[in-house]
């Protein structure tokens, strides 16, 4: 790969970006010394599952239908990531007040109660190879996508904090 590939190639993704800890990680670091140098306010967002069982089935769909609730409703520039078996963890970009990032936060929680996400060939995020990169992000495997409804007692509770 070239320098020059980099401003070549065409940009797909539709939603927010999806990466791993590490990445997310280094990424907050990144900005946290950015927000020191612009007046530009980046928030980071908690998302997790209160009081849930890892062994229940409905769970594991519930964790790819949130993750894929993050990255089809926040913006490209938006970064989101799998903090832990039951957390997410998402950065929000130019967002001046804090009454915004409750918007924001209030908007994924009422599309994930809304109802499943039916993951299919022409609505997720397949690479070239066929493969659903969003499973392997997830990590909870394709099928999981087939889930008929959000159950009812999951409750998703959250917290924010401006990155400086």
């Amino acid at each position: 790969m070239q320098l020059e590939d980099i401003q070549a190639e065409e940009d797909h993704n539709i939603g927010a970006y999806i990466c791993e800890k590490n990445m997310f990680y280094r990424i907050c670091h990144l900005e946290k010394k950015r927000s020191r140098t612009r007046n530009i306010n980046t928030w980071l967002v908690n998302l997790a599952f209160a009081d849930s069982d890892n062994e229940n089935k409905s769970l594991k769909a519930a964790r790819i239908h949130l993750m894929l609730v993050m990255f089809r409703r926040l913006r490209r520039g938006d970064v989101v990531c799998r903090w832990s078996e039951d957390k997410y963890a998402a950065l929000l970009y130019d967002i001046d007040e804090e009454e915004n990032v409750k918007k924001v936060v209030q908007r994924i929680k009422d599309y994930f109660r809304a109802g499943p996400y039916i993951c299919s060939r022409d609505k997720c995020w397949y690479n070239e190879e066929g493969e659903c990169e969003l499973d392997k992000i997830v990590q909870d495997g394709h099928a999981l996508c087939q889930y008929a409804e959000t159950p009812e007692e999951l409750e998703l509770t959250y917290d924010y904090y401006a990155l400086q």
